[in-house]
């Protein structure tokens, strides 16, 4: 497995090449890598390019002109990025007409593509999923859960973490000496911490940063209660971890959420700029032990079922399987060599 990122890392099992871009003008950056991309393939010579991120990644992979070629809708690059710009859709709709196939993170994603004209054929709905082994509850007997609420999300506009905020002074109120976990990070830190200053929750409040999977596992089942007030999303993978984790959910009602969440029983659901409501669902959550140990194993099992990596990722070798010998029968397609001179 080979990685073409603009983003520097490591990851295991894999090569990973970093492509710096021109930053001023995105637009202008993006396509200014395009020729070093095309010549990465070259050298690689994959069986499949898979381009996540249909907005960028997506857009610089249908421009390549490599076959067989899938590209991963996740969930702003689809509902939010482009907006109403026409200008914006009439690009990544050439993008993924050009794709042999669509991953799509969620049921509100694969409509959204459908609506725009996408065959539903050429999509599959495909969750990041959980590493069940990994992200699991504390053994049958072991409840010592030291925490009270955790929040797992970037600190950026679409993820409301000042939703938060606002709403754990009523929470402390009643519960005076409550902690909670901030696991995450993002442009909008000195603002939160300014906020949190303002409304005088400090000393309630654990700034984590970012943790490895394995600190957010073990953080998750510590922790009673999981909150995220996100105005967005795909599959959230912070809220399949925290059900798999025994980590009771307090999300925003939004699409990506309802199909994981019961209101009222599995977790509960906020309006996601509410922080009044918030308040009174975290309280509620806090106050009820048997709810969130019912909803605990409920989740849990819903986790297993839908979201475990191993099955989603067998799955997804399946599709790869699919697309390389579909595009190896099909004397149509040209290889990257072949069709590099007409960009």
């Amino acid at each position: 497995m080979h990685i073409i990122s603009f983003s520097a890392g490591a990851v295991d099992g894999a090569t990973v090449h970093h492509v710096t871009w021109w930053t001023p003008i995105k637009s202008v950056g993006y396509l200014a890598t395009l020729p070093r991309i095309r010549r990465l393939i070259r050298e690689i010579s994959p069986d499949i390019l898979h381009a996540h991120y249909a907005i960028s990644y997506g857009v610089l992979g249908a421009l390549t002109r490599f076959r067989p070629l899938a590209i991963g809708a996740w969930g702003s690059d689809i509902l939010v990025i482009p907006g109403t710009s026409k200008i914006r859709w009439a690009v990544l709709l050439y993008a993924l007409r050009r794709a042999e196939f669509i991953t799509s993170l969620a049921d509100h994603i694969t409509r959204a593509l459908v609506e725009r004209g996408i065959p539903a054929a050429k999509i599959k709905t495909i969750p990041f999923g959980v590493d069940t082994q990994l992200f699991h509850p504390l053994p049958n007997g072991q409840r010592p859960q030291p925490y009270d609420v955790i929040c797992a999300r970037n600190f950026d506009t679409g993820y409301n973490v000042a939703a938060l905020l606002r709403a754990l002074p009523a929470v402390i109120r009643r519960h005076p000496q409550l902690t909670c976990l901030l696991a995450g990070d993002g442009p909008q830190k000195d603002s939160l911490k300014n906020l949190a200053s303002e409304l005088g929750i400090e000393s309630n409040l654990r700034w984590l940063g970012w943790l490895s999977p394995q600190e957010l596992a073990q953080r998750l089942r510590q922790t009673k209660v999981y909150v995220s007030p996100s105005l967005s999303d795909g599959t959230s993978t912070a809220l399949t971890e925290a059900m798999a984790s025994g980590s009771f959910p307090v999300v925003s009602d939004i699409e990506a959420n309802r199909p994981w969440i019961e209101n009222g029983t599995t977790g509960f659901l906020f309006a996601a700029s509410d922080s009044g409501a918030l308040a009174d669902r975290v309280l509620r959550a806090l106050e009820a032990a048997p709810l969130r140990e019912n909803a605990a194993r409920v989740n849990r099992e819903k986790v297993e079922r839908y979201a475990d990596w191993q099955s989603i990722m067998e799955g997804v070798e399946e599709l790869y399987q699919y697309l390389v010998v579909e595009h190896r029968h099909s004397p149509s397609r040209k290889p990257l060599q072949q069709a590099s001179g007409a960009m």
